[in-house]
């Protein structure tokens, strides 16, 4: 009868061991079953919406170890469900914090293994092309709109996938034809269109096909900027100066690959050099433009801008201005920009002297036109900052 109620006891006490442990498992399955929402990505546990008081107690580290990406859900995601996951990472702004987007997403690549996982799926490719092509698809799910960094996240991750050789040729032009799609589409928010105008800069291979000297063509290889108000006059219309400074600054990982004529050349597009014109001079305008103005900065760096003013110059004398809307304002904004670069002793004598003959050639061929005036104001000024 003891060893009965023994027996019986120990049954009692397995139980009440196992009851906990059992619905302590069924609580974590509830768990990593709702950590899928219905598009089937994964969802973090710790994010500063959903969780910030828990947000605020993690540091980095911490965060990072956090939302980690459980090793045997990852394989049961699909590349498109991986790819929705990374755009979603609570850190993926760390991307910020570098020099440039590219920079800074291997960076984060470094410790977040959903965008290592990402990269080792065969099929990223073809992901990333219906993922644009499908982009404002009724029956994508709502959670998956963008939000205000999301155009910038997806820009860095497909031109990383760019890059790195990820994208074949014929996806890669699927995404350009439906980003330029989606730029143009009413549905774009704001951060939309300048990320879709952006990816299409970034990813089009340019033309180097010679053109007139100032005539407007994405053949040269110039930037184009994807708020104008010629283009985009209605978007134009609904931003206030500081949004289109922002628009309009040249993508940093972009600046470097832009020769320094072709960045000469996208400085003279820039839309807001019209700026100039609110200051007491056409100097002072230009040291103001420059201040917020990342192409002017990066164009001020670069050693060779001497001899490509000159050659451009000489290209002037010899083919004209081009037969384009408000050449002589394109023309205008160039000899500012010259009178600064001599001003700030960016011109070498040697170019000097070039770029006063090309002044005195193109007057005489354009005698009788208004910009026949502009050259000779032009060398008078460069004649006068002429050492002695």
């Amino acid at each position: 009868m003891k060893e009965k109620t023994n027996r019986l006891f120990c049954l009692i006490l397995v139980f009440d061991l196992l009851i906990p442990i059992g619905l302590a498992v069924g609580a974590f399955s509830l768990g990593r079953k709702d950590v899928s929402s219905a598009s089937g990505r994964y969802e973090y546990p710790v994010t500063p919406q959903k969780t910030p008081e828990r947000w605020k107690q993690l540091d980095h580290g911490e965060i990072e170890l956090a939302n980690q990406i459980p090793e045997d859900v990852l394989p049961r995601l699909s590349t498109k469900e991986l790819l929705l996951t990374c755009l979603d990472y609570p850190l993926f702004g760390d991307l910020m914090a570098y020099g440039g987007d590219l920079a800074g997403f291997d960076a984060v690549k470094t410790y977040f293994n959903g965008l290592q996982a990402l990269w080792e799926r065969e099929d990223l490719s073809p992901a990333l092309a219906d993922f644009f092509a499908d982009f404002f698809s009724e029956k994508r799910p709502e959670e998956e709109s963008l939000r205000e960094l999301y155009p910038r996240f997806l820009s860095a991750l497909v031109c990383s996938a760019a890059e790195d050789g990820k994208i074949t040729d014929a996806d890669l032009a699927s995404i350009l034809s439906s980003c330029r799609a989606l730029a143009a589409d009413s549905r774009a928010s704001h951060n939309d269109a300048v990320a879709f105008f952006s990816l299409v800069q970034r990813l089009s291979a340019p033309d180097k096909t010679a053109v007139s000297p100032l005539a407007h063509s994405a053949a040269d290889g110039r930037y184009e900027y994807p708020v104008t108000p010629q283009k985009t006059p209605e978007r134009w219309k609904q931003l206030d100066h500081g949004e289109i400074e922002l628009a309009c600054r040249i993508p940093e990982d972009v600046l470097p690959r832009l020769s320094t004529k072709e960045l000469l050349l996208t400085c003279l597009d820039y839309p807001l050099f019209g700026d100039l014109m609110a200051y007491g001079g056409d100097l002072a305008g230009f040291n103001a433009v420059k201040t917020y103005f990342n192409g002017l900065q990066a164009l001020w760096e670069r050693e060779d801008l001497s001899p490509v003013l000159a050659s451009l110059f000489e290209e002037l004398a010899e083919k004209g201005i081009a037969k384009e809307p408000s050449p002589e304002l394109r023309l205008s904004y160039l000899s500012v920009l010259t009178r600064a670069a001599s001003r700030d002793r960016k011109l070498r004598e040697q170019e000097l002297s070039s770029l006063r003959r090309s002044c005195q050639a193109a007057a005489e061929k354009a005698a009788g036109e208004k910009s026949s005036l502009l050259f000779s104001r032009l060398r008078d000024s460069l004649d006068a900052a002429a050492p002695r």
